[in-house]
């Protein structure tokens, strides 16, 4: 297992993960950025209030989507714009995801999900190993791979033509002004972390989890059902879903994906709300 002592930012594939901040100031708009403020039981955090600030395609909000949709913990969504980010005006902490509960902030990713553990599942330990792998090692092969080339890089902003809040003007700023940048900025991240060779890479760290796992003998770290770990690996694989880089790994990896499967229907259907009327309607 390759590991490295470099944390990230919770940014997106808009943005590239770098090295995260630890510190956060005041916030506005009635939003308190605050710690430990979570409802005490998981029914009275289905019931809660909650909005979830990101990017579509961020594997850490897709990490944190992941969870909320496991724990049928309806939210709200708000995408925001990765160049200005004027949805997160109200906070002085910059990176996505952010979630607001009950108007109180929470930052960071995987801070957010050990919280929601200690709703969730109390009496349940965290595999913190396997867990801090997926954002110390993991998330950084995927830059590389899913702006590998032009075409590529342009590929992983389709999503933002369906985000009817930007303007037409935004969306096409958005798309080739950030699919050039981060064309860029993958060379960069590739030199960094002493990736070589990309695709073989994503290849090496998807079948060490494989491993981890037990695979096919067990089906999640978790033991019986997934944890934690799962939940965020699945969440963070999503984010690639659909793209040439997954659809490479499943021909070099078939059994990550079958994997990817497997989890898919344990976490089941998306928890956001919009997701839930528009089913209803």
């Amino acid at each position: 297992m390759r590991t490295t002592s470099t944390s990230l930012e919770q940014g997106s594939r808009a943005v590239a993960p770098t090295d995260k901040e630890s510190s956060v100031g005041s916030s506005e708009a009635g939003i308190v950025q605050s710690e430990n403020q979570l409802p005490g039981s998981l029914a009275e955090l289905r019931n809660a209030h909650i909005v979830l600030y990101q990017y579509e395609t961020c594997p850490f909000c897709n990490k944190l989507r992941a969870y909320l949709d496991y724990w049928r913990v309806p939210y709200e969504v708000v995408e925001v714009n990765p160049i200005g980010k004027k949805e997160l005006a109200f906070s002085s902490y910059r990176k996505v995801p952010v979630l607001v509960v009950n108007g109180n902030q929470l930052n960071d990713s995987g801070e957010i999900i050990k919280q929601l553990e200690r709703v969730t599942e109390p009496e349940r330990n965290l595999n913190t190993q396997w867990f801090d792998w997926i954002d110390s090692w993991f998330v950084h092969t995927l830059p590389p791979n899913i702006y590998r080339t032009r075409r590529e890089a342009l590929e992983t902003f389709d999503y933002i033509a369906e985000k009817e809040n930007f303007s037409p003007w935004q969306r096409l700023t958005i798309r080739y002004f950030g699919a050039a940048a981060m064309y860029v900025v993958s060379r960069r991240l590739k030199k960094k972390y002493d990736i070589v060779d990309e695709r073989q890479a994503l290849y090496e760290a998807c079948r060490d989890w494989l491993t981890a796992v037990g695979w096919p003998t067990r089906h999640f770290l978790g033991g019986a059902r997934p944890c934690a770990a799962d939940i965020a690996m699945f969440g963070v694989l999503r984010s690639i879903e659909g793209f040439t880089a997954f659809r490479e790994l499943a021909a070099h990896v078939p059994e990550m994906v079958d994997w990817y499967e497997v989890m898919k229907e344990q976490v089941g259907p998306s928890a956001r709300i919009e997701a839930m009327r528009s089913k209803s309607s």
